[in-house]
């Protein structure tokens, strides 16, 4: 009869509105710690609005942090695509044959500033939105600059505005210029005669016969 007591006295207990448990476990100064939050990702390391050069950049034109020039302006887009910037900032001084002088990527649009090296000239920033990580094409939201000369001081108040559908195909694979087609139909330059050659005969005036071989010439 005791055990039977016992035993429905501690269930009692256990199913109780007014069983207590231990507390939920408290930080350092007593408060319950808050839920974990997701950090920035590895995106984000660079700044929001940061712009770094590209690999291809550093290798081919580098230079020490510090001695290079500002750029500062700001990427414009109203648009709903996602991605990164690609920034190709191309010397014009050649009006029909812009090149690349340096590139780098944008994570985020909005205000911007990066270093560059100084002295390449006339420069316009051709911008693509970049969605799919395979780099500028025609299909994607582009924009461009004014020119503006980049030399031995900072330059700022860059506009580029991003816009769907522009035409950006002048700008694509400038870098390597193209190579002229040959004309259809036409004959093949001679090669210059070397060195020691004779110069070849002229042919013979309208209606005269060529003249014939001496004798004892080799034909």
């Amino acid at each position: 009869m005791r055990f039977a007591l016992s035993l429905s006295l501690l269930l009692g207990a256990c199913t109780s509105p007014s069983a207590t448990f231990p507390p939920p476990p408290t930080g350092m100064d007593g408060e319950a710690p808050a839920p974990p939050t997701e950090g920035p990702g590895p995106d984000l390391e660079i700044g929001d609005h940061e712009c770094i050069p590209t690999g291809v950049a550093q290798e081919n034109n580098p230079f020490d942090e510090g001695e290079g020039v500002e750029l500062s302006g700001t990427i414009q887009y109203s648009g709903s695509a996602e991605g990164q910037y690609l920034v190709d900032l191309m010397n014009v001084e050649i009006a029909d044959q812009p090149r690349v002088a340096y590139n780098v990527i944008c994570h985020h649009g909005g205000e911007f500033q990066v270093e560059v090296p100084t002295l390449l000239g006339k420069l316009i920033a051709v911008v693509f939105l970049d969605t799919d990580g395979m780099g500028p094409a025609n299909s994607k939201a582009a924009g461009i600059s004014d020119p503006f000369q980049v030399g031995t001081d900072a330059v700022g108040d860059i506009l580029i505005e991003i816009e769907d559908g522009a035409d950006m195909s002048r700008y694509i694979g400038a870098t390597l210029p193209a190579a002229e087609a040959p004309v259809e139909g036409a004959a093949p330059e001679a090669e210059p005669p070397h060195e020691g050659d004779a110069p070849p005969a002229e042919p013979p005036p309208e209606g005269e016969a060529p003249p014939t071989p001496e004798e004892g010439a080799t034909p």
